[in-house]
């Protein structure tokens, strides 16, 4: 099966009364990379939700957004004594240096931050095991949507495949014609460039004609074509990351095919190996969402 390095998903849950929403996004990438937008209460789980991703993705951009929806109606506050105690001294040697008059008081205590704590600020990375389960839902959420893209790919993919092969099976079936085309060509021209001479021994031109005729054989090229057809759909059922793998065998079918191209010099061959290599090209361009 494959899955495609596209996809978006978004979940909801709730933790202590706050709703959150996480929205996931995949985007197309050479390599495994990991990023995430947290609300306060959430920071310093970076590492991780990106450890957990990568149980899931092997490769792709993955964007992780999560957001407050909406937050309890009763919110537990509590004050940082070392916080306001910090802050008075710091006051005072202030006053004493500056020699600055005034009355230190507890407005402007709770002003400063770190002061007033609400319980949110205080989670860290001992959140709720709500969380979690929220955390998991939206990778599996994203999972299934690359899978369902992935899906949609495996079948064009298989398609173009498909087509490909017939323009490989109509190169084969004329295979011969295509040599005896080349030798009719070499011998007239080698004919033209003799004009009377007689010099050469009995089928000795017949010979270097039938040489040099032979090397505009494409047999070897279609059996490796063949051969990378057999390896692409074996690859292409096997499970992970195949996108890499299936991009060299594209390569690879695309170099035989401009191989033959070169042998033949003939205008009906040119043309089907042009289809065939612009249907590659298609593939080369649709490998690139596949994980």
């Amino acid at each position: 099966m494959m899955n495609s390095m596209t996809g978006f998903a978004t979940v909801s849950g709730e933790a202590k009364g706050y709703r959150f929403c996480l929205e996931a996004r995949s985007f197309n990438h050479r390599f495994f990379e990991f990023k995430c937008r947290l609300p306060v209460m959430l920071n310093g789980l970076e590492y991780a939700l990106e450890e957990m991703a990568g149980k899931y993705f092997e490769r792709g951009k993955i964007e992780l957004v999560i957001t407050v929806e909406s937050e309890p109606e009763t919110i537990e506050l509590k004050w940082s004594k070392p916080a306001a105690k910090a802050y008075l001294k710091i006051f005072r040697q202030m006053q004493k240096q500056l020699g600055i008059a005034g009355k230190i008081d507890l407005p402007l205590l709770i002003s400063q931050k770190d002061v007033i704590l609400s319980e949110a600020r205080r989670w860290g990375k001992e959140s709720p095991p709500e969380l979690e389960k929220l955390f998991r839902r939206g990778f599996e959420a994203l999972a299934e949507a690359r899978r369902r893209e992935g899906l949609k790919l495996e079948s064009d993919l298989a398609e173009r495949l498909s087509r490909i092969e017939q323009f490989w099976g109509k190169i084969r079936a004329g295979r011969e014609c295509f040599i005896e085309e080349a030798k009719s060509r070499l011998q007239k021209r080698v004919g033209q460039l003799l004009g009377e001479c007689t010099a050469l021994e009995p089928g000795r031109l017949e010979q270097e004609v039938a040489i040099l005729a032979s090397r505009s054989d494409i047999a070897e090229e279609l059996d490796r074509i063949q051969s990378h057809f057999r390896q692409f759909r074996k690859e292409m059922g096997q499970a992970g990351a195949k996108g890499k793998k299936l991009d060299f065998l594209t390569q690879e079918m695309n170099r035989e095919f401009n191989t033959i191209g070169a042998k033949g010099q003939n205008a009906e061959l040119a043309q089907i190996v042009i289809e065939a290599k612009t249907e590659l090209e298609r593939i080369r361009q649709q490998l690139q969402n596949i994980e």
